[in-house]
């Protein structure tokens, strides 16, 4: 049996994929020069309204790195699987 997760990931994976990768370029262009951790407050006060916790911080410091795209693309990925972002109905 699948999880309600893991059912939503084979249904949309490649779809949420490929929107957070464009999303993770529209970030990292909309911010040419900010640092990762500026980056990161973006994302979590876009997405959840509220600036990361400490140990959030250092987690979304060793996804993003250099904030490349593709680390940018990790850490849009890992807060929308965070359980007050999702709306499972």
């Amino acid at each position: 049996q699948l999880t309600t997760l893991e059912a939503l990931d084979l249904s949309n994976g490649q779809i949420v994929a490929n929107l957070l990768d464009r999303g993770a370029r529209s970030l990292r262009g909309a911010y040419p020069k900010a640092t990762a951790d500026e980056l990161i407050e973006v994302v979590y006060r876009q997405a959840l309204c509220r600036k990361p916790s400490a140990e959030e911080m250092a987690i979304a410091r060793e996804i993003v790195g250099s904030a490349t795209p593709e680390s940018l693309a990790d850490l849009l990925w890992t807060v929308v699987m965070l359980p007050e972002f999702q709306f499972v109905r």
